[in-house]
């Protein structure tokens, strides 16, 4: 079902559309900033951010907390794309807070979901 989901993405992608969401706070909250996949698909995404985003280490190894923006990318922006071809990619860019809560450091990774 996952792959009907990331496939869907990347139809959406394909057609100019995004898909981006942030995660953080102290229980790693997702919130949307652009989804058009209905609420079916949105919760199976939501497992796929639980499992594979949230436990990724830029989450897991900083001392202070991080929030992050995640957009989802293909390797191609080409006009014409045939979206049955093309990679999916997750950007993430991360800003770690130090103990004062400023933001200490910003982590940059790029996730190959196919």
């Amino acid at each position: 079902m996952l792959t009907d989901v990331f496939n869907k993405i990347t139809y959406h992608l394909s057609k100019g559309e995004e898909v981006e969401f942030s995660v953080g706070g102290s229980y790693l909250e997702t919130r949307w900033i652009k989804n058009p996949l209905d609420d079916n698909e949105t919760s199976i995404l939501y497992m796929y951010i639980i499992e594979e985003v949230c436990t990724q280490s830029f989450f897991t190894d900083v001392g202070y907390g991080a929030d992050g923006v995640f957009k989802f990318t293909l390797d191609s922006l080409d006009a014409i794309v045939i979206y049955e071809e093309c990679t999916l990619f997750l950007e993430c860019i991360v800003e770690v807070y130090d103990e004062n809560g400023e933001i200490d450091e910003v982590v940059r990774e790029t996730l190959n979901v196919n």
